[in-house]
């Protein structure tokens, strides 16, 4: 598996439950692979951090709402371009 797989299957696992052999194999490679550990740990804070900002009541005239937004938008972008 490649780090670019694993970061992706990392990614899914934030939004469900993966596939069994999907999530062993996300085991195995993070098992054995240090860096991965590390972006997989930032990606599940910062999708802890969005969701803890969603579930917030909404700000006035829904500025949380469109500031996740903007932070996924741009999550999503660096993660298409790095």
């Amino acid at each position: 598996m490649t780090h670019e797989d694993a970061l992706e299957l990392a990614g899914r696992a934030l939004d469900g439950p993966l596939a069994a052999a999907d999530r062993a194999a996300l085991e195995a490679h993070l098992a054995e692979c240090a860096p991965c550990r590390t972006e997989t740990a930032a990606l599940a804070g910062i999708h802890a951090a969005l969701s803890a900002w969603s579930a917030a009541p909404s700000g006035a005239n829904g500025a949380i709402e469109r500031v996740v937004a903007r932070v996924g938008a741009r999550l999503a972008a660096a993660a298409l371009i790095g």
